[in-house]
């Protein structure tokens, strides 16, 4: 339903964890990844904005991170504090840790991070055009995880998981690029979420085809032992648009519809009072742990 093809998919829930995963993946996936694709768009920014993050962004970033800039504290002020700082400072991420972000698509987040001051980053996936080289202590590789060099202090997924078939195949190579104090953060959809519930075959995260496996907080804790990680803790960090899509979806307007929130917000289906009330239910269902969508920090179990 992203972009309206109406097809079907079948999915199967696990009766004992409750993952949700996709029988029959299509051979070929890469008509459901258009070039529209988001992960794949690069974002056009003023220059003038670019000069003034340049500046800031840096002192922002030390700020968030260890406090005591007023520069840093005035700008976070104004521009709000970057959420990847609410994942990174549970893992304890320095401006010269190496950082690793799979399936990155073109660096979005990490051409931020750059902006920000971390000085070794590293994405890598395997669907881009070419190698994007940003600097020389910031690329990101067109290749697969296996076959990059070195290990990291923190490895990052941010809502890739979900699209990969073999998931415990992936946290085994990931634990080999992992340095044995590292942090693995992964943030996926959840199936053990109000809105899955609620929703069902309309839930706006199923996002079949692409999403192969809906885990729960139980399938992920059983998968990380079982492949030398420990859950150290989670955190759910869903957005409005549990509803908003799922809603949509039920309407039959698809994500990437002319017709969508998402597309044109200025003329929403939703008033300023629902959409006010989805954001509400969202704080509330991210307090109890119910929202769909979750991260996940991961050690290895060896760490010390």
């Amino acid at each position: 339903m992203m972009f309206g093809t109406r097809e079907a998919f079948e999915y199967m829930e696990c009766a004992d964890c409750g993952c949700v995963q996709l029988l029959n993946v299509p051979a070929d996936l890469s008509p459901h990844y258009p070039s529209e694709y988001y992960a794949y768009q690069q974002q056009e920014t003023g220059q003038l904005k670019k000069l003034v993050r340049r500046v800031l962004d840096p002192q922002r970033a030390k700020y968030a991170l260890a406090g005591g800039s007023l520069v840093g504290q005035l700008a976070d002020r104004v521009l709000g504090t970057p959420e990847s700082f609410t994942w990174l400072k549970q893992t304890d991420t320095t401006f010269s840790d190496r950082i690793l972000d799979i399936g990155c698509g073109v660096g979005l987040l990490l051409q931020q991070l750059d902006r920000m001051g971390f000085e070794h980053l590293t994405g890598v996936d395997p669907f881009l055009e070419r190698d994007l080289f940003y600097r020389p202590n910031f690329t990101v590789w067109k290749r697969e995880l296996d076959d990059l060099e070195g290990t990291f202090d923190l490895v990052m997924m941010h809502h890739v998981f979900e699209h990969m078939a073999d998931p415990a195949a992936v946290l085994t190579a990931v634990r080999r690029k992992l340095d044995r104090d590292g942090w693995l953060l992964i943030r996926i959809p959840v199936a053990s979420s109000e809105a899955y519930e609620t929703y069902g075959p309309d839930w706006v995260a199923l996002d079949a085809p692409r999403h192969l496996f809906l885990h729960t907080y139980e399938s992920m804790r059983r998968l990380a032992e079982a492949t030398g990680f420990t859950v150290e803790h989670t955190k759910s960090d869903a957005m409005p648009l549990q509803f908003i899509g799922s809603e949509q979806y039920r309407k039959g307007i698809p994500l990437m519809d002319e017709r969508s929130h998402v597309k044109a917000p200025n003329a929403s289906i939703f008033s300023a009072a629902q959409l006010a009330d989805f954001e509400r239910r969202t704080a509330e269902l991210n307090a109890q742990h119910r929202g769909d969508a979750a991260a996940f920090y991961l050690r290895r179990t060896d760490a010390e």
